[in-house]
């Protein structure tokens, strides 16, 4: 199975819009490595503008190494870039960190376009697959730059 397969199975099990896999390939701004998309949901594969680094959702991410859980990204404290509001329609997300090496090497977001409130089911499914994804972003990171 492909990791784009992966992410569907995910996003199809949480019921959300998209999923994404953002990992810090060498010489680019943390790219969309995967994704998966529910139907009429446009992508952000090719979404480059965004200092992805600097984004508050990733900087909390980075430093914590903890999934961040937004219910509602208008009322939050670390808000996501404002293309993803604006450009993409979301209102909830996740971000749960990749981790290689003992560092954060990317994440996994899920987006909803509609703001709502994570379960402890739907924060545990996108830790696990963040943390399957963890033991080979080294391989996926490679793979990509080829």
């Amino acid at each position: 199975m492909s990791v784009d397969d992966d992410l569907e199975g995910l996003r199809s099990a949480l019921a959300v819009d998209r999923v994404t896999l953002r990992l810090d390939v060498p010489g680019m701004n943390f790219p969309v490595i995967g994704e998966a998309l529910a139907d009429g949901v446009r992508s952000i594969r090719d979404e480059h503008t965004v200092d992805q680094r600097g984004a508050a959702t990733a900087q909390w991410v980075l430093h914590n190494q903890q999934t961040l859980v937004q219910g509602d990204v208008l009322d939050t404290d670390q808000p996501p870039p404002q293309p993803l509001i604006e450009l993409y329609g979301v209102r909830a997300q996740m971000l749960s960190p990749v981790v290689a090496r003992a560092s954060v090497v990317g994440w996994v977001s899920v987006h909803s376009r509609v703001a709502r409130a994570w379960s402890a089911r739907a924060i545990a499914l996108v830790e696990a697959m963040a943390g399957e994804l963890s033991g080979n972003a080294d391989q996926l990171m490679a793979a990509y730059r080829r």
